[in-house]
Order: C-alpha cells, then sequence, then structure tokens
C-alpha cells in the first residue's frame, strides 16, 4: 500500500458498501459512516469501526471515499456543519467515486481546496455485482499525481483504472457511458419484446444478438444475468431517478459544446415514464417492463 494510516468510507448504499468491503477485504483499515445503522452494521461485522459524523471521517482519517446519490449529498458530506471540511487535516484526499454534476464537482473541490483539501472524482461503472467481484471500471479526474497514488486503493474494487483528464472529467465520462447503458438497454428491450410477442424464444433471440453484431452490454450481461430471470433487484441496477440524473449531466453536456443529443432526450422521456408508472426509487433495469406491460408478454426464460 502507498498510503498510511485508515481509509475513511462515506455511503454504504447498494454499491457503496460492496466497495467498502472490498477495501477493508484488501487490508485497509477502515472507518465508516451511512446513516442507516444496518449499513454500518455490515461493515463494523467485517472489521471496520463505525464513525458517528462525516466531520468525525474526517477527523480520523487522511484518505476518504464517498458513494453518494448526487452531488446534492456529496456537497452536504463535504461542506455542511458535520461536513468533512470541519474535522479534516490540511493534505487530506478526498475521492468522490459518485455519479455527479461536473460543474458542483468543480465547485466543491475549490471550497474543500480552500482548507487545503484535495478532491478528485472517481465514478464507477459495473454495478453491484462489479462491486462484489472487484471489476468495476473507475474513471478519475483531477490531479493525475493523486490518481497515480491511489491506484493501489482504487484496484481493490476496480479492475480497469482511467485518468480522464481534470476535475470533474471523471463525471463527464460517467453521464455519457450511463446514456449508452440506457440506450443499450432500452432498445433491446425495444427488439427482445417485439421477438417474444411474435413467438420466439428470448433467450435464442439474445443468444444470436450476442453473436451477432447488434450485441451490447445489455445482451452479454443485463438480460442474461437479470432480465431472462426475473430478477429486478438493485443488483441489476441503480434506482431510475439516478439514471434520469446521469442522462440530464450528459444532455447538459451536449447542450454546453453546441451538439444536438436527439436519443439522449428520447430516453429521458423513457425514463421519466418509467419513473412515473413504476416509481423514482426502482431499479432502472425495471425500465424493460414498460415494453413488456405495452406487449402484454415477459421475457423470461421458459421451463
Amino acid at each position: 500500500m502507498t498510503i498510511e494510516g485508515p481509509v475513511g468510507f462515506i455511503g454504504l448504499g447498494n454499491i457503496g458498501g460492496p466497495m467498502a468491503r472490498r477495501v477493508l477485504d484488501g487490508g485497509y483499515p477502515l472507518v465508516v459512516y451511512d446513516l442507516r445503522p444496518e449499513a454500518l452494521a455490515r461493515l463494523t461485522t467485517a472489521g471496520a469501526q463505525a464513525a458517528g459524523s462525516a466531520r468525525e471521517v474526517g477527523e480520523r482519517c487522511r484518505h476518504i471515499l464517498l458513494s453518494l446519490p448526487t452531488s446534492a449529498q456529496v456537497e452536504a458530506v463535504c461542506l455542511g456543519d458535520e461536513g468533512i471540511v470541519r474535522g479534516a487535516a490540511r493534505g487530506t484526499v478526498v475521492l468522490d467515486l459518485t455519479s455527479g454534476q461536473p460543474s458542483a464537482t468543480v465547485r466543491i473541490a475549490q471550497a474543500l481546496a480552500e482548507r487545503g483539501i484535495h478532491m478528485v472524482d472517481a465514478p464507477v461503472s459495473g454495478g453491484v455485482v462489479g462491486a462484489e467481484e472487484g471489476s468495476l471500471a473507475v474513471m478519475v479526474g483531477g490531479d493525475e499525481a493523486i490518481f497515480e497514488r491511489y491506484q493501489p486503493l482504487l484496484r481493490s474494487f476496480g479492475r480497469h483504472l482511467f485518468h480522464m483528464g481534470p476535475l470533474g472529467a471523471g463525471h463527464l465520462t460517467k453521464a455519457l457511458n450511463n446514456f449508452l447503458s440506457g440506450v443499450s438497454t432500452l432498445a433491446t428491450a425495444e427488439a427482445v419484446v417485439v421477438a417474444t410477442k411474435a413467438g420466439l424464444d428470448p433467450v435464442r433471440v439474445i443468444q444470436v444478438i450476442q453473436a451477432s453484431s447488434g450485441r451490447n452490454a445489455a445482451t452479454e450481461r443485463r438480460f442474461p444475468r437479470f432480465v431472462l430471470k426475473g430478477d429486478f433487484s438493485a443488483r441489476g441496477g441503480m434506482a431510475i431517478e439516478l439514471l434520469h440524473k446521469d442522462l440530464e449531466i450528459a444532455a447538459t453536456a451536449g447542450r454546453e459544446q453546441g451538439i444536438p443529443m436527439p436519443i439522449a432526450h428520447l430516453v429521458q422521456q423513457l425514463i421519466v415514464m418509467g419513473m412515473v408508472e413504476l416509481g423514482r426509487t426502482t431499479p432502472n433495469l425495471s425500465l424493460v417492463k414498460l415494453y413488456e406491460r405495452w406487449a402484454g408478454v415477459e421475457m423470461r426464460e421458459r421451463p
């Protein structure tokens, strides 16, 4: 290891929890904080130490990982009355694994820098399964020297590490990736539900697509491992509202660069329909249920 002292981890949700466990299993002393006692208990039972606030994490750790829903929570955890900034020493490094808004990331990092605290954005892709397996992709924006220094820590849960450029570059890359992920999932649902309605075996159809030019992440992983088995749990992806947030970040980048993104806006509308019909906090893979409802069929493995 190239860092000394305990590592802090704030945000022990569906993906943060497994990442924190990978850090702990990697041999790093870990101090964790989450608003939910049950999330803390899962990590303390495994050997982590619990903190009572983000401020306490800052007081105890010089290296802090964040895995939170949005940049609003990151700002509160970093800069709030009980935030990291109230307790952290100069030279502390914050690595934000959240899928955040690039402009907010820059603003938060600048406020931390005024207190001598460094921040990089390091969002991840690969979902709960990737976090559990330690196979996530990690895309980092910010000081390249910090990226190099923290690679061993990031490799405890990430298999593919990329330095993308200045602050916010990681978050922008993640949003664009999630735009493509949303497209592939919805387009695959559209194709396979038609095939299923026409009487074809959806398992066989996915196998053909995966061996052909239409293959994508949904045909490779999301449909075989989850949809075809009827598993629409959080293991298959984050909440619909969080995917919508990422699409908005991608669409905003398009507007800022003066580039039309008609597909992104269409996918956004489908996601809004999903939030209305299925619920905002429903795992986003459940969006395929919209097509199943319209078709009156389910894309499942046949007995």
